[in-house]
This record gives C-alpha cells, structure tokens and sequence, in this order.
C-alpha cells in the first residue's frame, strides 16, 4: 500500500484573510464616498486625494479578486501538499500546482525561518525547468530563498515539523539507495 501524507489548508487563515479583505474593502468604499471638498481647506489636499480617490477605485477589482480567491480556498477541500513515495506536490503558492516532483529530481532541502513562526521549505532541484516555469511570480519567489520550490507553511502552521520530517526521511531513503 502506497503511504502518503496530505496535507489541507488551515481554514482560520483563509478566515483572517478574508475579514482583512473585508475590512480594507469598507475603508476603500469610505475613501471613495466621503466628500472630498468637505475634508479639505486647500488646493493641494484636494488634488492629492481625487488622486488618492483614483488609486483607490483601480484597487477594488485586485482586492476583490483577492477576496473571491480566499472565499474558495475557505471551501476548497483540496491538499496543498502531498508528500508520498514518488514525490512531492506543492500547491502552497497559488492555484498552479507543482510535481509531483520526483525524489530523484530534488538535490537538498533548506529550511528559511520567516516571520511568525513561519519557515519556507525550499528544495534545490537538479533541472528546474520541468517542474516550475520562469515566470515573473517565481523569479521574485527564487530571490527570496535562492532554491527552485519554496512551499510556504503559513497556509499548514502546526504541522511544519511534520512535513520537513517527511522530506528529510524520503531524501535520506533515496541518498541511501544511490549509494
């Protein structure tokens, strides 16, 4: 029998998410309907906020946008991560999955602690090109960790350990069996 371990989103961050978008749509709504020239005395203000108004009404669609992406993550039940003896899966960065990236494909593992007990495990792979493609989203991804597949644990907090235990014993199985 095949052993996997998957691993599902947390849904409270999906929750925080949303009253966080929630929250900055109303503050947005607010900056758009209050009267302008009730708040300013001067020519300057007044051009600064229908400026401000301007920026503020070209975010909504992104924060909404954002908003729809987090309600489905709150209803999606599929895994982010699933860890078994072919591979790894990675759906922690966006909806683009990535793998199963075979054992074989993957040099080492390094461990980025991040903020808030957050830790990014990224994996340095032999030919990157086949699993992840050279777009701009994981250009600015590599900069950040200098590897090839950065998995984010916000969206799994608790079970960090768990899946870095998981890798660690694959790679060594696999280090064991080439040598």
């Amino acid at each position: 029998m095949k052993e996997e371990y998957i691993v599902k989103r947390t849904k409270l961050i999906a929750v925080k998410n949303i009253l966080v978008l929630i929250a900055g749509i109303l503050i947005l709504i607010l900056f758009i309907i209050i009267p302008i020239d009730k708040i300013v005395d001067n020519q300057a203000k007044d051009i600064f906020l229908k400026v401000f108004k301007v920026i503020t009404v070209l975010m909504m669609p992104l924060i909404f946008l954002a908003l729809i992406n987090h309600i489905k993550y709150l209803f999606s039940n599929e895994p982010i991560l699933i860890i078994n003896e072919e591979g790894i899966t990675d759906r922690t960065n966006s909806n683009k999955k990535i793998g199963p990236i075979i054992w074989d494909d993957i040099l080492y593992m390094k461990v980025v602690p991040y903020m808030n007990n957050v830790v990014y495990i990224c994996l340095k792979l032999k030919d990157p090109s086949k699993y992840v493609n050279p777009n701009l989203f994981n250009r600015i991804n590599k900069l950040k960790s200098t590897l090839d597949v950065n998995i984010y644990s916000l969206y799994f907090k608790g079970k960090e350990q768990i899946v870095i235990d998981l890798i660690n014993k694959y790679l060594e199985n696999k280090n064991n069996i080439e040598e």
